[in-house]
């Protein structure tokens, strides 16, 4: 009997994660099929994941988007439903994918996406950024505020047929198939309690790319030059009340202005790129 759940995950060099998360992948209280898209590993991941019996599909890192890889890994699953997570995204629990699917009971729902939590090592600004974004409460996306993430995800495979992720951009894949399926009137579903850990620990040039590729497909307008330096400002300020409150997190305060301003230049960046 073929498993009623896939999961994809794409990898490039993902070592210190992937053998902690094919294990809670492979000892959830529902099996499923497995599929890593490796794009280039030079860190050992491809044996990692094989060593546990995993079926790897190779592809050249220059041939490599998100929406592509998954694309890929899709067309080797043969379940109903298909689970895209990332490399370094910790399942909370053993129940973890048994939730993240449970909603696909009703015929209307063509995805679900879970709570995503920080890592231990994760600075105290993403931390509170990440648990503030996700929230505690379960809900049902509306147009325009579809949060769907492949991080953490779920489609049915008829959904995906029907419409492929976006092999062009470079960022928010998810979101952006997540508002089409809304636009026909098809339901995407919150779950809170289907739960991963997954954060970045990214340099101030990573924070840069990533948040510029975020906005250019985001359709967010990027703030003005002034906006954007009240925006600093005030970004910086709410930092220090942070770690004022908690002083133990003193050490951060010197990467609260690099952080910031990675994150406001690379905003303003994809201005440029449209």
């Amino acid at each position: 009997m073929s498993a009623r759940a896939a999961v994809v995950i794409r990898c490039r060099d993902e070592a210190r994660w992937l053998g902690r998360v094919l294990d809670s992948t492979l000892q959830q209280s529902v099996s499923a099929e497995l599929i890593i898209v490796d794009s280039g590993s030079r860190d050992g991941s491809v044996e990692i994941a094989r060593s546990r019996g995993v079926h790897v599909h190779e592809i050249p890192p220059q041939s490599f988007t998100f929406g592509r890889a998954l694309n890929i890994g899709f067309a080797l699953t043969t379940a109903p439903l298909i689970v895209s997570l990332s490399a370094h995204a910790l399942p909370a629990d053993g129940r973890w994918l048994e939730r993240l699917i449970a909603p696909f009971e009703d015929p209307d729902v063509v995805a679900t996406y879970g709570r995503q939590l920080p890592h231990a090592d994760v600075d105290p600004f993403r931390r509170r950024q990440i648990l503030d974004y996700w929230g505690s409460e379960p809900r049902v996306d509306a147009a325009g505020g579809v949060r769907l993430s492949n991080a953490n995800g779920a489609v049915r495979r008829k959904a995906w047929e029907g419409q492929h992720w976006d092999e062009t951009l470079s960022a928010s894949e998810d979101r952006l198939w997540g508002e089409g399926q809304v636009k026909l009137g098809r339901r995407i579903v919150y779950v809170p309690e289907a739960a991963v850990y997954h954060s970045h620990t990214e340099g101030a040039r990573a924070v840069y790319r990533r948040r510029r590729a975020e906005a250019l497909h985001s359709g967010i307008e990027p703030k003005s030059r002034s906006a954007a330096l009240r925006w600093y400002a005030e970004a910086i300020k709410g930092d220090l009340l942070l770690i004022k409150r908690n002083p133990r997190e003193w050490r951060w305060a010197v990467w609260s202005p690099i952080f910031r301003a990675s994150e406001i230049l690379g905003e303003r960046a994809s201005v440029r790129r449209r």
